[in-house]
Order: C-alpha cells, then structure tokens, then sequence
C-alpha cells in the first residue's frame, strides 16, 4: 500500500444522505491510524462549488481518496 494514494481512489454511492454519513462515520474509524487517509461526504443541499473545492484541494488540505456520496450530487 501507497504511504500516500492518489485522490479520489474509491467510490461508495449511497441512495440516501443519513447512510452516507454512517458510512464516512465508519471509514473513519477504520482509518484512526491512517492519517494520510482521507474522505469527505458529497450530498445534494450544500452548495456545488464547496465541493468543488475539496475536489480540487489546497496544499493544506489535499483532495480526498475515498468519496462517499448520493449519486446525484456525485454526477
């Protein structure tokens, strides 16, 4: 395994938000000592370019590896 894996590595699709967020809640966990590990949400109700700009990532803040989302917000 890579010390630190290209972004947007995988992809989990959840129908509903309130799952997607148990599961980023899980991913969490399972990642405690893996701080090079990262993931975010992406669900409809928050504006577009928010997440956008995870995607893109910033120096301080690089773009995830894991995606967890609604498939609509993640088309």
């Amino acid at each position: 395994m890579e010390d630190d894996p290209k972004p947007n590595t995988a992809l989990i699709l959840c129908n509903v938000r309130e799952l997607a967020y148990q599961i980023k809640k899980e991913v969490n966990r399972f990642t405690k000592h893996m701080p090079h590990i990262r993931s975010h949400v992406f669900f409809g109700g928050v504006p577009i370019k928010e997440d956008i700009a995870v995607l893109e990532g910033s120096k301080e803040n690089p773009p995830p590896q894991i995606i967890i989302g609604t498939p609509g917000r993640v088309l």
